[in-house]
């Protein structure tokens, strides 16, 4: 991290690197309000890639030549920090039992990050193992209301898989929460790019069908999570 190790942008990192994958590492903090949460830091290359989609949108063509990109990709990612903070906003305002709460998100020291409710649990597919496949209906409804409102409000998650989906026990009965928004988008804003994880990834939008990818790509992902 770019600051002291144990400090990042006003949050107490308690835990450092407790997840890592390739859009970014995963930290265990404490918020300046007392709150647990867990801190998602994106790459700079996955901010930039986002940026690249944002700049081919914009600019039809530009993509064909490389170094004409690549300068408007960097003159964006200096200019547009409000824009991006700006699009995650939304998140902040998700409330359902069964996504994690989104506490806040923000730019440090050229890092995008998201700060979210920390979730003290195992994944879906640890928590129903060896379990008979009707015991695990339940948990998989919890699931399927958590995206049914995501999908409600106009998003699609496009990075399910079982590292996504937790199980925490709350007063002695399992609550499911679904977690990491760092791709999450309006289906409209999908351009085509390649994005989520490859094991649960949906066929459109590995090969790009950006006219094919609404909601129906998050249930097939969960699909695939219900035989892990």
């Amino acid at each position: 991290m770019a600051t002291s190790p144990s400090v990042f942008d006003g949050y107490t990192i308690r835990r450092a690197n407790i997840a890592s994958g390739s859009a970014g590492v995963v930290h265990e903090a404490v918020s300046s309000d007392g709150k647990r949460v867990a801190i998602k830091v994106l790459n700079r290359s996955a901010v930039e890639a986002k940026l690249a989609e944002l700049v081919k949108k914009s600019r039809p063509g530009i993509e064909r030549r490389p170094q004409e990109w690549e300068a408007e990709i960097q003159r964006q990612f200096a200019i547009n920090i409000e824009s991006f903070k700006s699009e995650y906003t939304w998140l902040t305002s998700l409330h359902h039992p069964n996504i994690a709460k989104v506490h806040g998100i923000g730019f440090h020291e050229g890092l995008f990050y998201i700060a979210y409710e920390f979730i003290e649990g195992k994944t879906l597919a640890e928590h129903v193992r060896d379990w008979k496949p009707v015991d695990m209906i339940p948990l998989f409804v919890q699931a399927l209301q958590g995206l049914d409102y995501i999908h409600r409000n106009g998003l699609i998650h496009l990075d399910i898989k079982p590292d996504n989906i937790l199980v925490q026990t709350v007063d002695g009965k399992p609550l499911v929460k679904i977690i990491d928004f760092g791709l999450a988008m309006p289906p409209e804003s999908y351009s085509g790019g390649f994005y989520g994880t490859v094991a649960t990834m949906a066929p459109e939008v590995a090969l790009g069908r950006k006219e094919l990818v609404d909601a129906r790509a998050d249930l097939l992902s969960f699909g695939v999570v219900m035989y892990f």
